[in-house]
């Protein structure tokens, strides 16, 4: 599941995956608006929206 995110957010949508901007990305992304909403240049991981994300995925894996 890692892997596949950060393929998908470095290699696909081309926003940064933890500070770092890959080469040869498909679509290229510009950060904008409240940077505790869109991760600002650390990229999506590093925004307020994913703690709920990461508070499901944990309730899921402990239910599993």
């Amino acid at each position: 599941m890692h892997a596949g995110w950060d393929w998908g957010q470095s290699y696909f949508y081309g926003t940064p995956d933890s500070g770092l901007t890959m080469q040869g990305h498909l679509f290229t992304t510009h950060p904008s608006g409240n940077p505790l909403l869109s991760g600002g240049s650390t990229g999506p991981e590093g925004s307020l929206c994913m703690l709920p994300l990461l508070l499901l995925m944990a309730f899921g894996m402990w239910l599993w």
